[in-house]
């Protein structure tokens, strides 16, 4: 995909609304107690989602899928409404924007220790080595570039509240990656990004609301208040927009966006396979399948241009932009006329729940879309095979058709 102007604003706008958060929650010190703040923020968020979103709860059965998933979805509103920015504005109170962003900036270290130690996720090698970089990254700007000061730095209160709030976000994120059997697969409502995200900020503000009323009760000050005006009018406007510009962001450019990134080679655990392999089975498994709907269609779909787009399908959902990409060219070897979508979404997945911003696959012409699934399930799930070239002797296992030492090819 070539880096045109509307997608640099895509990748820029969702860092400057992170920090644009650190610092409005700063300058609303002494306007607003913190707790308070957040569900203030939260509410506003809420009526701007209830257009987009009110059908989660529109008839008795939608409710009955909300009712039935209430512990699950109860404990994304806690950690993901309720806690993250609540944390990160009573942080504000003693720390900096800068220092909150930095910190926060740590985020990937948070993610791996939560998900070894409470879902049993090994990190890989790469995983280590991006948790370093970012954490080295974080140590030379704390240090300005002298990492032997780093022990004359001194904590205040609201660093520490900071590293509490990235952990709940790290729960949080992996809460959406590992959900119960009640939000997998077929299971799952049929909600939107925004039905989705209306359902955990209903009960994230009713989490805010009792933090609320703790804070009025027992943790502020006596004389602190809220001071309506101007100045936190117009933060309350600019935090309750964040989600919801967010998701439309996230939704919009995975409309617009018609292209794919070129992928290297991906190997994964259970079907290690080279993509030469991949693409002469994905074109006889096409031409096995369904030869003479394939073709056709694809003729017509250079044809139809801006028809194709209203007959587009999502195939599926890929873990990462690199196997997105993967799927899609193999599809487009057996005939498919195939497109990544939201495959940058991933730099808004603080702005809307991340399983909403990973990278998905998607067809032109909505009639093939079965077609298309059976295909990539048999190319995701090659035949084991234990097999000796006749051109150098040489033993393969595994699902590969052609030699990896001379190249020769299985008969």
């Amino acid at each position: 995909m070539h880096l045109t102007p509307r997608v640099a604003f895509l990748l820029t706008l969702p860092p400057l609304m992170w920090a644009g958060n650190a610092v409005i929650g700063r300058l609303m010190v002494g306007c607003a107690p913190p707790v308070l703040l957040n569900l203030i923020r939260w509410v506003g968020a809420m009526l701007l989602l209830l257009p987009l979103g009110w059908r989660a709860f529109g008839t008795p059965e939608r409710r009955a899928e909300v009712r039935a998933r209430w512990p699950h979805l109860a404990m994304l509103g806690l950690l993901g409404v309720g806690m993250y920015n609540a944390m990160q504005y009573m942080a504000l109170r003693t720390s900096t924007p800068l220092n909150v962003t930095l910190i926060a900036a740590s985020m990937p270290l948070w993610m791996m220790l939560t998900g070894l130690l409470m879902f049993r996720a090994r990190p890989g090698p790469r995983d280590l080595l991006a948790a370093a970089l970012s954490l080295a990254g974080v140590i030379t700007v704390l240090t300005r570039g002298r990492p032997l000061a780093l022990s004359q730095i001194q904590l205040v209160p609201g660093d520490l509240l900071i590293l509490v709030a990235i952990a709940c976000w790290s729960i949080y994120s992996w809460l959406l990656a590992r959900p119960p059997a009640s939000m997998r697969g077929d299971a799952r409502p049929r909600w939107s990004w925004a039905e989705f995200l209306l359902v955990q900020v209903v009960f994230g503000i009713a989490w805010a609301a009792a933090g609320a009323m703790v804070e009025s009760a027992v943790l502020a000050d006596p004389d602190e208040g809220v001071r309506w005006g101007w100045p936190l009018a117009l933060a309350l406007l600019y935090l309750g927009h964040r989600p919801v510009i967010g998701g439309l962001l996230c939704v919009g450019y995975r409309r617009g966006q018609r292209g794919a990134c070129d992928g290297g080679t991906v190997f994964q655990p259970h079907a290690a396979v080279d993509g030469a392999d991949f693409g002469r089975r994905a074109r006889q498994l096409a031409r096995a399948v369904s030869h003479a709907r394939v073709c056709p269609h694809r003729r017509r779909h250079h044809v139809l241009g801006a028809k194709t787009r209203l007959n587009m399908k999502r195939i599926t959902q890929a873990p990462n932009l690199a196997l997105a990409t993967l799927w899609a060219d193999l599809l487009r070897q057996g005939g498919f006329d195939v497109s990544v979508q939201r495959a940058y979404a991933s730099s808004i997945a603080g702005e809307i729940p991340p399983d909403q911003a990973l990278p998905e696959v998607w067809i032109a012409d909505d009639e093939q879309v079965d077609v298309a699934r059976a295909l990539l399930h048999q190319l995701r799930h090659p035949p084991f095979r234990r097999w000796v070239c006749t051109g150098c002797g040489e033993l393969i296992e595994g699902g590969f058709s052609q030699c990896w030492r001379c190249g020769r090819v299985l008969d």
